[in-house]
């Protein structure tokens, strides 16, 4: 099973189906996976009133989010032309899709430990000028929550402060986390050549966010069309950049506890099946706060599963399916 914040609970009552996240019941008319609650989950969050808004505009001005649905959808109907009202499918997801279903993933880890509607993250989701930074800080929360963290954003802009901060449960440690986003031209522009990850800027800026009170990690997403090339070539960039700084700046990289780099832009691929991520992590044994073994080996297991979002109720029905002698799971 993977790393997450609460279980999937889902169950048939009547005539609805009914999902709990944390303290709350959802009830849903009729046949629903959990893939199809996880999308009206988020915008039952984000607002209902404001999906419908954005919904009614032409698609090339709608929000991200919605774009990607709509791209998800189109994707959909040729991977599966012929399916009946109720029937289950498996199917490799498009990158529409693949960057639709993390967003909506990371949500719900997400709301098993905190409640997100009074946050001001959800009207930086909710602007599309705004979306994309905040769509990163969602993801690195939701991480470090599947890490056994409780988690919370950081709504103080008026100082130099990080955008998540995590503290175990144990209350034994703390750790502050700057997350950033590298921004980029319109998607036929990323995608007409070679592009460079270009992070150190977003490095530089990142340090300048440490509160100095214990362990500091910075989150980078390069934001780039996936590559052919393994390891991809950005890989290389980046590690370069952070080794040179080190080298010349060393006074300055102690406080960092460790750099992430991540690219999960499946949302490039549009309705083409969707790549594995690429990511790259550097751990500062010599940092002012160095973190444990332990954490960077839980980091690297939710990194290495981010992506896979497993319907249990499906997973249950299929291995019931194809072992009928064995005992069935309930």
């Amino acid at each position: 099973m993977r790393l997450q914040t609460g279980h999937q609970v889902q169950i048939d009552f009547k005539d609805k189906r009914l999902f709990a996240v944390a303290n709350n019941i959802y009830a849903h008319e009729g046949k629903q996976t959990f893939h199809q609650f996880l999308v009206n989950h988020l915008i039952m969050v984000l607002s209902e009133r404001w999906y419908y808004s954005e919904s009614q505009k032409p698609i090339a001005d709608r929000h991200p989010l919605l774009q990607w649905i709509s791209g998800a959808n189109d994707s959909l109907k040729t991977i599966t032309p012929k399916a009946r009202y109720g029937e289950i499918r498996s199917f490799h997801p498009s990158g529409f899709a693949a960057a639709v279903l993390t967003f909506v993933d990371d949500m719900y880890q997400l709301a098993h430990v905190f409640s997100t509607p009074d946050k001001p993250i959800l009207k930086r989701l909710r602007d599309s000028r705004t979306f994309q930074g905040a769509r990163y800080e969602v993801f690195t929360a939701s991480l470090i929550a599947r890490c056994g963290y409780e988690v919370d954003f950081v709504d103080d802009k008026t100082r130099k402060a990080p955008d998540v901060t995590g503290k175990a449960k144990d209350g034994s440690a703390t750790l502050a986390v700057e997350a950033k986003s590298r921004h980029r031209g319109p998607l036929s522009d990323a995608a007409a050549g070679p592009l460079r990850a270009d992070v150190g800027r977003l490095i530089r800026e990142a340090m300048e966010q440490n509160p100095g009170t214990g362990p500091f990690l910075i989150f980078i997403d390069v934001n780039l069309p996936f590559s052919p090339q393994t390891p991809p070539a950005w890989f290389q960039e980046v590690t370069t950049f952070l080794n040179e700084q080190s080298l010349a700046k060393p006074k300055e990289h102690e406080p960092v506890s460790g750099v992430v780099a991540t690219n999960y832009s499946w949302y490039f691929e549009g309705t083409q099946p969707s790549s594995d991520p690429e990511v790259v992590f550097f751990p500062n044994a010599a940092a002012t706060y160095p973190l444990p073994d332990t954490f960077w080996a839980a980091l690297s297991r939710a990194l290495s599963e981010y992506g896979a979002i497993p319907d249990e109720e499906v997973r249950k029905i299929e291995f019931n399916k194809r072992y009928p002698d064995l005992p069935p799971l309930t």
